[in-house]
């Protein structure tokens, strides 16, 4: 996918913000590892998603957000891994899939619109 130039400047502006006034490293590595796979960088954004994966067991890194990281890089089996762990954990996170552009180029995929219409299946209906 492409993104305009100054779409990802942008980003890296809140990336920075974010870095610097709230102090939540997760955060930051996620947007960091975000703005990275949509700039081609995949040495950086792997180097981010390690980061990541190597926080302590207390910081909660949702599945979702792997699951976003991996779309933008393109790795859509690895993407869907990750959000079909993110469903099965019940993340509240997974709602956020449908305002993440990382996510757009899968939307008419059947995969997804399975992931989509799962997402919202009530906790105490049946799996069919």
């Amino acid at each position: 996918a492409s993104y305009a130039l100054n779409e990802i400047e942008l980003a890296e502006k809140v990336v920075q913000h974010v870095k610097s006034t709230i102090k939540n490293e997760a955060e930051y590595l996620k947007f960091s590892a975000l703005i990275h796979a949509k700039k081609g960088n995949l040495p950086a954004a792997l180097e981010a998603i390690n980061s990541l994966k190597s926080m302590p067991a207390t910081v909660f890194v949702p599945n979702s957000w792997y699951a976003a990281i991996y779309a933008a890089l393109g790795e859509k089996d690895t993407m869907y891994e990750y959000l079909e762990m993110a469903i099965d954990d019940r993340e509240r996170e997974i709602h956020d899939i449908r305002w993440i552009s990382a996510f757009d180029p899968y939307v008419d995929e059947a995969h997804f619109k399975d992931i989509m219409r799962r997402m919202w299946t009530p906790i105490g209906e049946v799996d069919a």
